[in-house]
C-alpha cells in the first residue's frame, strides 16, 4: 500500500525501515562460515560493525554491501 506524505506517494518505505542489526553468529550462519571468519573480516575492516551493549553487531545493509563487493 502506497504511503502519502505531503502529497507525495512513496511506493516503498525508506531503506532504514528495512535495516536491522545482526549478531556475528547470525551473519556467520547466513554466510555458512565460522564466526571467527566474520570477526576477521571485521578486524580487517572488510565488514563494517559496531559494538552495541557489549556485543558486536552488523547492519544488514552493510552485510548486503559486503556480499555484493565480494561476490565473484
Amino acid at each position: 500500500m502506497p504511503v502519502t506524505i505531503n502529497k507525495t506517494t512513496l511506493s516503498d518505505p525508506p531503506a532504514a525501515e528495512h535495516d536491522h542489526w545482526m549478531r556475528v553468529d547470525a551473519v556467520a550462519t547466513e554466510l555458512c562460515v565460522h564466526h571467527t571468519t566474520v570477526r576477521r573480516w571485521i578486524r580487517d575492516r572488510k565488514l563494517k560493525a559496531k559494538k552495541i551493549g557489549g556485543t558486536v553487531r552488523i547492519r544488514s545493509l552493510d552485510l548486503d554491501a559486503f556480499i555484493e563487493a565480494n561476490d565473484a
